[in-house]
């Protein structure tokens, strides 16, 4: 069950504890470093759960999608095979490693160690070209074979990560592609992170990736999932009633449209990885959530029909929330209609 959500916006309140050390907060992007316990209120959106991983653990997971679209797996099959693998490298961390068990997952074999443990360990080294080294190998028991697919194909996701100048796979390149696909790189811009898929090999054979990045990587990475998901929620919410600004005519925007803008920033980062326009295009989309959340603001301030202004708030606090990382107060002035009795809300 979730804590009441504060209305209109539909953020539940809830009490995040973390202990020392940097976490990744999985539905935003953001890198917290805490030197001791705390407990932080935060404002999740009802359709987030606050996950967080440990700066530079490793988490392997069986996609749902192959690498050219179709379904990869049963769901709650245990016994089948995993013929493809993405592991998550979080951020926080200038080193670490994962592993990952298997066996049949029918039998009792493994009682008798028919198993097998794949191991990822990466190490990122700086100077002049940042360079990522990640090795992937498999530890077999005389058994543990059967439990194994004959070949897989390897994913790294690399959250809070800007495109790579050069990619290595044992050796060999692999090049960027729009939209991903085996022995190649791309983009997800929804993510914000870089995405290396390996071509299929065997699943015995041990597998080196070495990534090479610009000395001066953009700012502004950190965080940025959490405001275009924000954004994107914000505008579907005023287009139920075709109120966001410059949505159909964004020159009769004197803002030029920036909630639409930051709003499609995921498929701008993805295609503009790799060139120079990408540093450019999160620098701007950084500006456009600040203007979208000033106008959003403004409209809902001004607005005076009592639909039209709930909506606008609900855009406005899931924007400032995100912004902030924590829900606004809200206090209710007044009862817009007394006859229906529905409230109009305003930020504190």
């Amino acid at each position: 069950a979730a804590p009441p959500p504060d209305a209109p916006c539909g953020l539940a309140r809830t009490e995040v504890w973390l202990p020392p050390g940097v976490w990744y907060e999985v539905h935003t992007g953001s890198l917290l470093k805490r030197a001791a316990p705390q407990t932080t209120t935060l404002g999740v959106h009802l359709l987030d759960v606050p996950t967080y991983a440990v700066g530079g653990s490793v988490v392997p997971r069986r996609p749902l999608f192959s690498s050219t679209g179709e379904v990869a797996v049963s769901p709650g099959l245990a016994g089948e095979a995993y013929a493809a693998v993405e592991w998550t490298l979080y951020p926080g961390a200038a080193a670490g490693s994962g592993s990952m068990y298997e066996d049949d997952g029918e039998t009792y074999a493994y009682l008798r160690d028919d198993s097998a443990t794949s191991t990822l360990v990466f190490a990122m080294g700086g100077g002049t070209s940042p360079t990522l080294d990640v090795n992937i190998t498999v530890a077999v028991s005389a058994g543990g074979a059967a439990a194994l697919p004959r070949t897989r194909t390897h994913s790294l996701r690399l959250p809070n990560t800007p495109p790579p100048t050069r990619v290595l796979f044992n050796g060999a390149p692999l090049g960027k592609s729009r939209f991903g696909g085996p022995a190649s790189w791309h983009y997800d811009g929804d993510d914000v992170a870089v995405v290396v898929t390996l071509p299929p090999s065997r699943t015995t054979d041990p597998a080196r990736v070495v990534a090479t990045f610009e000395p001066h990587p953009p700012a502004g990475l950190e965080g940025l999932k959490g405001l275009l998901a924000a954004s994107r929620r914000a505008k579907a919410a005023l287009n139920l009633r075709r109120m966001a600004p410059g949505e159909h005519s964004s020159h009769l925007d004197p803002l030029g449209a920036p909630l639409a803008y930051v709003a499609s920033a995921p498929d701008l980062l993805a295609s503009a990885a790799g060139s120079p326009a990408f540093a450019a295009t999160v620098a701007k989309a950084r500006l456009r959530y600040a203007a979208a959340a000033k106008e959003i603001g403004n409209l809902a301030a001004n607005v005076t029909k009592d639909a039209d202004k709930l909506r606008a708030m609900y855009a406005s606090e899931i924007l400032e929330a995100a912004r902030a990382g924590i829900a606004p107060q809200q206090v209710q002035v007044e009862r817009v209609r007394a006859r229906t009795g529905r409230p109009s809300w305003v930020t504190a």
